[in-house]
């Protein structure tokens, strides 16, 4: 299954269509562009919920990239920037309030610490009740100040992380950030224990779309050049796998359906060439997947 956490609403029908005639490879999670044109229609039809298609929530974007030096931080990068405002904590937060009270999902792109602490109070102004009703995700929390670490906790603020992100962009952050910004970047082991829950993607097509390389990614902890980058806030292979199967199911309101194999879960499973628990992280990148099934059928 895939979450889609940007979609233009004109490509709606296509997906409607492809779902009623069954036609539809996969299951989807969507999350409407906030800013598209189209937007109050939609959302005048009410969140949508079936076993493949999910039209139930909303993104919007706080910042930019870390790579463009556009991720908005509290403390400067090295060049004296702070990176790009898209959207205002008020703004955000009326639109929060407002959406999570009608049922919708709300997932906001946030990678510096400034843009993070800005999402976690356009969350603190939903109402609690609709915020444990629609647990909102922030998109990436890839640079986080400590207080906003537990807010994660305190708000039931799902941390959706791609870990391969850190591959990359660590590569670089040594020479662009101070140490204590390197000390708020990608800190997993923290939110995997008081985040409500991480789940695991990818980013496509932003980033490789390849979920063996993010779990990889997230117990190995090493950037492009083999570097192990703060080797303490490593996921285990357990906790990499379940973000990637019971979180991923959690965060899309799925976790009754998907995301285990259990009695009453849909059949949705892969075969592998190798023994995911067992294997190193060199071994889990390049796994393969030699056979698909959704809904039982290959």
């Amino acid at each position: 299954s895939a979450h889609i956490a940007w979609m233009p609403i004109d490509r709606l029908p296509m997906l409607e269509d492809l779902r009623d005639a069954g036609e539809l490879p996969l299951r989807l999670h969507m999350f409407l562009d906030g800013r598209d044109a189209d937007l109050d229609s939609e959302l005048s039809k009410g969140p949508r919920f079936d076993d493949w298609l999910n039209i139930s929530g909303v993104k919007y974007f706080a910042d930019g990239a870390l790579g463009s030096k556009g991720a908005h931080l509290h403390l400067p990068y090295a060049d004296g920037s702070t990176g790009l405002v898209l959207e205002t904590t008020p703004h955000l937060q009326e639109r929060c309030a407002a959406l999570a009270g009608t049922g919708w999902q709300i997932a906001i792109h946030a990678i510096g610490d400034a843009a993070a602490t800005s999402v976690l109070d356009a969350f603190e102004a939903i109402a609690p009740v609709d915020r444990e009703t629609t647990r909102p995700r922030m998109e990436h929390c890839q640079m986080l100040r400590d207080d906003d670490v537990e807010r994660f906790g305190e708000l039931g603020v799902v941390a959706s992380v791609q870990a391969i992100h850190m591959h990359s962009d660590a590569t670089w952050a040594v020479d662009q950030l101070s140490e204590e910004q390197l000390r708020r970047l990608f800190r997993w082991r923290e939110l995997q224990q008081i985040a409500p829950c991480v789940a695991g993607g990818s980013d496509y097509p932003i980033e490789d779309p390849n979920p063996w390389h993010g779990i990889a990614a997230s117990s190995a902890r090493q950037d492009r050049k083999g570097r192990v980058f703060r080797g303490e806030e490593a996921l285990s292979r357990t906790e990499a796998l379940r973000s990637y199967t019971e979180g991923a199911a959690w965060a899309a309101h799925r976790e009754t359906r998907c995301g285990r194999l259990d009695v009453g879960f849909l059949a949705d499973f892969i075969a592998l060439d190798r023994d995911p628990f067992t294997s190193s992280d060199e071994e889990i990148w390049d796994m393969q997947v030699p056979g698909t099934w959704i809904g039982g059928v290959r």
